[in-house]
């Protein structure tokens, strides 16, 4: 029971000081107001957080269109006919097939890489007219850290964001305020007792220290002794906690004053509690005095006995002191200074710990005083926030309601961006199918054209059967109706229409032309033509389908732009009208007066040297926040030379860019004039580099290079049976031209055996005469015809023997037919002076003629 009551009260303990009539209280703290405990306890739902679930919703992954398994899969569009040579390729061949077509992908990867970063940078350019957001952002910044003084009371205030106050975030402030009153006045109230259990400490200390003056003067003649000082006493407001302490006295004391009363108040009928508590109070009160003044009257009542029998003792001693010696006397005199010694030494401290004291409680005084000056600003503060919680209480409902509406806005918006962007990540997808779909159809008729091959007379007719647009048949959907069978009809017939060439004759003209192979193309390729034309109709009907889905994700993205759009307007038009809220909550705020302690001197509102009674016009500003200002200006200023100066960098930073652009622009120029000039140095026109680098090896050229490799070595051994056989057919002409030069040797050792046997005859015959002319040219006449046959054969085995060598040297090989075909050995005759000089020219030219081919032919073998 006597904790449920003293929890539910707060006792002012007043500390009084000992010397003077200063005093100091602690504040009485009463329990929580009401609506304080309400704010604390109460848990009000925050604005609806749409932002947050919007960012969730937006956050969350995105579901990746579904894709077609035929367009993962790769197809290879390589010729189907198979190649009746069987041309295989050797493992070099193969790996080297492997490096390039690596080498292109790398290739590919890094021109596509290359695309991406350009595509990137064009795509961060921004265009002539925009602004740097950077700058845009700095501005902004700058506008909002201006450090300018913004008015409240303005007409055109606009309250930041996150300056915006609500019925939530004042109450928190008001339960703060509140907070931050109540400790402070609980540290005070500490400090304060703090103060008051010194002095109960002081006053025993005090007592103690009495006591052992008392003690000290006992050993001192009377004539010395010096008065202590009032002992001070603990006042019943200084311990208000003992009054609920009670005792069988007190009781007793409780019951005569209730008899009393009631012996007084016979008349009434209940007793008044209250007043017999008081009184019993008053008589306590008093007791206390009785008892402090009975103690110091006993003190002083025994300091006068003391001091008597002092007196008696000092008069003994003086006595007696006629009797003492030097010794006892000197020793007598050192005593009594150091009891005198103690005994100030004991006084001083008295007198010290009851200034200090006092001085604490002076100090703690003003302290209070400075905090009872805080606190009633803050009750005034605390009034203020009541009367703008209130008001805005009163906004709380169309503030909420504005502000949940324009929640579900931003949550639609962001929504319509996220489905957006989805949109058009799939619209992508749908594009590069789209664009990967048209680039097999490309491959598919170069692999058609690639397996036809060259001069294929059946080119004409096999491209028609590629080409032809067949009717497919379609599976029926169980759940189908009879309107997309008549689509899909209608659809058949369009493809139908599509091509008149092909499908102008009769319906079995055109089953004979897919299915009947005619006569003298292979089956093979036929068969490859009709598999090529499947895969063909395929892509196509993907390509339908696949620009069909495409539309409608455009369709759905045209909409969703013009949906965000509009709900852009909504969410504008709703951020205005909160706005406006805003505004007038602002100006009733405004309204309301704020109460604001001034000295004379911080009034600097003068008119003709004078206040003015009217000062509406006056603004209240804190001297920290005008002397701030007066700083900003300076800072400002100088912010402002150092932004000149930063723009005269930017000037010349921008003045370099330009010529270093043009010059990059001409260097541009003569690079693009050297490639122009090296391409047309090697390949002898424009190339596209891209498609230079991104070829991959090619296996029909591959086969052909290995074709030709086996040919190239088949010529070369039969090359090599042809140099063999011209090897010999050499050798035969050399064994040949041997005999023949050996002939014509003999045939000039025969000559000159021939002239020397004529000058001999020519000799013999001046001494002969004409004896013997008759018979001499009779058998001249046989000699000459027996040569010119000789003649005419060795004439004819010359012109086998170059027919020989001319053959030959066509086949490949090395001889050179002679300039002149050689003749046997002419046996020499004795013949005339005369026809013997004729002859004797003939074999050398022979010789000479012998002798051209053989150095003709080892220049060769060189």
């Amino acid at each position: 029971m006597q904790d449920w009551f003293k929890d539910s009260l707060s006792n002012v303990v007043t500390v009084v000081a000992i010397c003077s009539d200063h005093r100091v209280s602690t504040y009485s703290l009463p329990t929580l107001p009401e609506h304080s405990a309400q704010l604390r306890h109460q848990t009000r739902p925050g604005w609806p957080e749409g932002d947050g679930a919007a960012a969730a919703e937006h956050g969350r992954p995105r579901v990746e269109p579904a894709k077609d398994s035929s367009m993962l899969e790769e197809e290879d569009l390589r010729p189907l006919v198979a190649d009746s040579e069987g041309v295989k390729l050797g493992d070099r061949q193969m790996e080297r097939l492997r490096k390039a077509a690596e080498k292109a992908k790398q290739a590919r990867a890094k021109i596509e890489k290359r695309k991406q970063e350009w595509a990137q940078l064009y795509a961060e350019k921004p265009s002539e007219n925009c602004e740097d957001p950077q700058d845009v952002q700095a501005i902004v910044e700058a506008k909002e850290n201006l450090g300018d003084l913004k008015l409240k009371s303005d007409k055109d205030f606009t309250m930041p964001k996150h300056l915006r106050m609500n019925a939530e975030r004042k109450s928190t402030e008001l339960i703060g305020l509140e907070t931050k009153i109540r400790e402070k006045q609980t540290e005070m109230n500490q400090r304060i007792v703090a103060l008051r259990d010194s002095k109960v400490r002081l006053v025993s200390q005090l007592h103690s220290q009495t006591q052992q003056v008392l003690t000290v003067q006992l050993r001192l003649p009377a004539h010395l002794h010096r008065p202590p000082p009032t002992l001070p006493a603990i006042l019943p407001e200084e311990t208000p906690e003992k009054r609920l302490q009670f005792n069988r006295a007190t009781l007793e004391r409780y019951r005569r004053l209730r008899d009393q009363r009631m012996q007084s108040m016979e008349q009434d009928e209940q007793e008044d509690s209250t007043y017999i508590l008081a009184q019993l109070e008053k008589e306590v009160g008093r007791e206390e005095g009785t008892l402090s003044q009975s103690a110091s009257s006993v003190t002083r009542e025994e300091e006068e006995e003391e001091e008597e029998e002092e007196e008696e003792e000092e008069e003994e001693e003086e006595e007696e002191g006629a009797e003492l010696s030097e010794l006892e006397e000197e020793i007598r005199r050192e005593e009594e200074i150091r009891l005198l010694h103690e005994q100030d030494s004991l006084l001083e401290q008295m007198e010290s710990s009851v200034w200090q004291f006092d001085a604490e409680l002076v100090l703690l005084r003003h302290q209070k005083l400075l905090l009872d000056w805080q606190l009633k600003q803050a009750d005034l503060r605390e009034l203020t926030l009541y009367q703008e919680l209130l008001l805005l209480k009163e906004f709380e409902r169309r503030e909420g309601s504005m502000q949940e509406n324009l929640s579900a806005r931003t949550k639609e918006e962001i929504s319509i961006t996220s489905k957006l962007e989805e949109y058009n990540e799939q619209l992508e997808v749908k594009r590069a199918d789209i664009v990967k779909l048209q680039e097999r159809e490309k491959a598919l008729h170069t692999a058609f054209y690639i397996s036809l091959g060259e001069e294929n007379k059946f080119e004409e007719f096999l491209t028609k059967v590629f080409k032809k647009k067949i009717k497919r048949v379609k599976k029926k959907e169980p759940t189908g109706n009879e309107e997309e069978n008549e689509e899909d009809s209608d659809d058949d017939s369009d493809w139908d229409n599509d091509d008149d060439d092909f499908d102008s004759g009769s319906d079995e003209g055109g089953a004979a032309l897919d299915n009947v192979c005619p006569p003298g193309c292979v089956p093979a390729l036929f068969g490859n033509t009709l598999q090529l034309r499947e895969r063909r109709m395929d892509l196509e009907e993907l390509l339908v389908e696949e620009k069909k889905s495409a539309e409608v994700l455009r369709k759905e993205c045209i909409m969703l732009v013009k949906k965000e759009k509009s709900v852009k307007s909504s969410q504008k038009a709703a951020e205005d009208d909160l706005e406006l809220v805003n505004r007038e909550k602002q100006q009733k705020i405004n309204e309301l007066d704020v109460v604001v302690p001034l000295r004379l001197h911080q009034i600097m509102f003068v008119v003709n040297g004078s206040v003015p009674s009217d000062q509406s016009p006056a603004l209240v500003l804190d001297m920290t926040e005008l002397t701030r200002l007066q700083d900003r200006i300076k800072q400002l200023q100088e912010e402002n030379n150092q932004q000149k100066d930063l723009y005269i960098d930017a000037r010349k930073q921008y003045v370099g860019l330009t010529h270093d652009r043009k010059d990059m622009k001409v260097k541009i120029k003569v690079l693009e004039k050297q490639c122009h000039e090296l391409m047309m140095m090697k390949f002898g026109r424009e190339v596209d580099l891209e498609a230079l680098q991104t070829l991959s090896g090619n296996r029909r050229l591959e086969e052909l290079k290995q074709e030709k490799l086996l040919r190239e070595a088949a010529y070369a051994k039969e090359i090599k049976q042809w140099d063999a056989k011209v090897e010999e057919a050499r050798d035969h002409l050399m064994e040949v031209t041997r005999c023949n030069t050996e002939r014509v040797l003999c045939m000039t050792t025969l000559m000159d055996q021939n002239r020397e046997l004529e000058r001999k005859i020519n000799a013999s015959q001046k001494k002969m005469g004409n004896k013997s002319q008759d018979y001499r040219s009779g058998v001249d006449q046989a000699e000459i015809q027996r040569l010119q046959q000789l003649v005419k054969t060795q004439s004819q085995q010359a012109e086998v023997l170059r027919r020989e060598i001319d053959l030959l040297s066509r086949k490949g090989g090395h001889v050179l037919p002679p300039a002149q075909a050689r003749l046997p050995p002419i046996t020499p005759l004795p013949n005339p002076t005369g026809r013997t000089k004729t002859r004797t020219q003939g074999p050398g030219r022979l010789l000479s003629q012998v002798k051209a081919p053989d150095a003709s032919r080892q220049g060769v073998n060189y």
